[in-house]
Formats: C-alpha cells, sequence, structure tokens
C-alpha cells in the first residue's frame, strides 16, 4: 500500500506551518531535498514538526 506522498513533490505536500522534511534516503543515498523532490515509496524521511502536526499521515500507508 502506498502513502498520500508516494509520487508527490514536497511542494505539494501539506505539512502545515511547524512541518519540514531534512533529509530523504532513496536506496541508500541521501538526496538534496527541495521543493521540487518527488518522493517515492521506499524513501526513507526524516521529517520534524510541532507537537500538534499531522504530518504523519501523509507517511501512512492507506488501506485498500
Amino acid at each position: 500500500p502506498h502513502s498520500p506522498a508516494d509520487g508527490s513533490t514536497i511542494e505539494d505536500l501539506d505539512l502545515g506551518e511547524d512541518g519540514w522534511i531534512s533529509m530523504v534516503n532513496r536506496e541508500g543515498r541521501l538526496l538534496q531535498v527541495r521543493g521540487n523532490t518527488r518522493l517515492q515509496a521506499g524513501d526513507i524521511i526524516l521529517t520534524l514538526a510541532g507537537p500538534d502536526s499531522h504530518i504523519d499521515d501523509l507517511f501512512t500507508p492507506l488501506e485498500s
């Protein structure tokens, strides 16, 4: 199952005012994080967010 973030660019994600993606690891390689970075299933993402953020919902697999 894929998450809502799969196939999205970082700039298209609703990270909220206090959400931030600081690192993307794809197949063992670190990618430079930019707004046009397109996320893929299997990416390992380091996010920073405030305690009231719902950023984790973007990376939770959708139920089929």
